[in-house]
């Protein structure tokens, strides 16, 4: 039936939607819009980190949303984050039908285990099949900036205070597989900040200086407006005589 109305697809085939995707986002989780434009505009591939879209098929309005993130901590494995169906459409089912298509779209990319992380919804993903686990470090959708720089050697599991969370992934048979999934919270897991950015410079201020101070910093400055004065006085001479 959910099927039939409605489609999960990456967000790179409708970036159309990005607008409605921070709005649905922020209904959850506030945050600026230029914040949630750089955090989208790196989850807008076809491979993970991506970002994937929950679709009407017949209004192409936006149900949900979710994100897959290759997890540098643990080989095989996937984090997913920012899940959330629209609040006006809770409560019909449609949280377990985003999250059971988006465990296939993992399998296809050969994720074996996932990841997620969530400071209120543990029953719900119980229901899902999720038990508890050791958190992971993850960086979510930052995770193609560290293998650029090839810092995914520096990752490992880590224990912290957290509510965790671990299940057996279901696979197209009907026998589970012996992969599993760990919840932390999807927006404050245990990502890495980037570093503050330094302060800007001083503004830039102009200011005509003396020749008395402009020899402080260049000498030809010096000679410069002494020239000019020299000229300025035989001017005044040649306008008397």
């Amino acid at each position: 039936m959910l099927n039939e109305q409605y489609i999960l697809i990456p967000l790179t085939k409708k970036e159309n939607l990005c607008t409605e995707c921070i709005e649905l986002l922020n209904q959850e989780w506030p945050r600026s819009v230029g914040a949630r434009e750089n955090t989208l505009r790196k989850s807008l591939n076809s491979t993970p980190p991506m970002s994937f879209i929950m679709v009407d098929k017949k209004t192409d309005k936006l149900v949900g949303h979710a994100r897959l993130c290759p997890l540098l901590a643990v080989s095989q494995s996937c984090w997913i984050e920012s899940v959330i169906i629209n609040r006006n459409l809770r409560g019909k089912g449609l949280g377990y039908w985003l999250m059971a298509q988006l465990e296939d779209e993992a399998r296809k990319f050969g994720f074996k285990k996932a990841y997620l992380s969530s400071e209120n919804k543990q029953a719900f993903y119980a229901k899902c099949g999720y038990t508890s686990c050791e958190p992971v470090l993850n960086v979510g959708a930052n995770t193609a900036l560290f293998e650029r720089f090839n810092l995914g050697g520096y990752f490992s599991s880590a224990i912290d205070g957290s509510t965790s969370n671990e299940r057996i992934t279901r696979t197209n048979s009907s026998k589970p597989s012996d992969s599993c999934t760990s919840a932390l919270s999807s927006e404050k897991g245990l990502s890495f900040s980037p570093p503050t950015p330094p302060p800007p410079p001083p503004p830039f201020r102009t200011s005509v200086l003396s020749s008395g101070e402009a020899s402080k910093f260049d000498g030809k400055k010096s000679i410069n407006y002494k020239m000019i004065f020299l000229l300025l006085s035989a001017m005044k001479m040649l306008k008397k005589s």
